[in-house]
């Protein structure tokens, strides 16, 4: 299995940027390839996503779960994709926290 972990520090206070980690629009516009399609009331979001790997170019569609604690600000997400080409079939799984 393929694990990819990123962290970054923001040098602003949690509660300056809490509502902007917070909306998965503004999030999904601050990552190249991304882009939101639909986004439901109940945490359930679709969308795609142009992932390149050196040379190789894929690209996903599927549906991403978010769930709040705005509390602890945390959110907890849960996607799934698939490939959009018809003649290779790919598929992908993420869980993570915020």
């Amino acid at each position: 299995m393929i694990s990819i972990r990123e962290e970054i520090t923001i040098a602003s206070p949690p509660e300056a940027v809490w509502p902007f980690l917070s909306d998965p629009a503004v999030v999904a516009s601050c990552i190249p390839g991304a882009t939101l399609t639909k986004a439901g009331d109940n945490g359930a979001y679709q969308g795609t996503m142009r992932v390149k790997f050196g040379p190789t170019v894929a690209q996903f569609r599927g549906e991403a779960r978010l769930t709040y604690d705005h509390a602890a600000r945390r959110c907890s997400i849960e996607g799934r994709g698939i490939r959009c080409r018809r003649r290779v079939s790919s598929r992908g799984k993420a869980a993570g926290q915020t």
